[in-house]
């Protein structure tokens, strides 16, 4: 799962920064349901920077993330590089506009808490 939030995305010049939520296909116990990442991009360079993350458990409780400081390659083919062209290339037409995140984020949680993810 990975939705960007559109009225998050700020963009600058070159740079832009944006808001994510991910999560993994599989739990493993203690992990994250879904997280909520802010991202910055150098989008000429493509490169980018996690600024901050958090995530949240089968309760819905949120904890800080530490993320790595300074800014990293966009690897092809990587998750990373799916949001770079989110938030770098508005023509790109690929993403689908999603609404009801939060009862989407909240509907992961309960199907976590059903076993789903195990």
């Amino acid at each position: 799962m990975l939705l960007a939030n559109k009225e998050s995305l700020v963009r600058s010049g070159d740079s832009a920064r944006v808001w994510v939520a991910h999560g993994a296909t599989t739990l493993k116990p203690g992990q994250a349901v879904y997280m909520k990442g802010l991202y910055a991009f150098d989008c000429r360079e493509h490169k980018y920077q996690l600024l901050q993350e958090v995530g949240y458990d089968r309760g819905g409780q949120a904890s800080s993330i530490p993320v790595e400081q300074g800014f990293q390659n966009v690897v092809p083919d990587s998750m990373q590089q799916a949001i770079e062209q989110f938030a770098c290339k508005p023509t790109n037409g690929w993403w689908t506009p999603v609404v009801r995140v939060p009862e989407t984020l909240e509907k992961r949680i309960q199907a976590a808490n059903e076993g789903f993810f195990d």
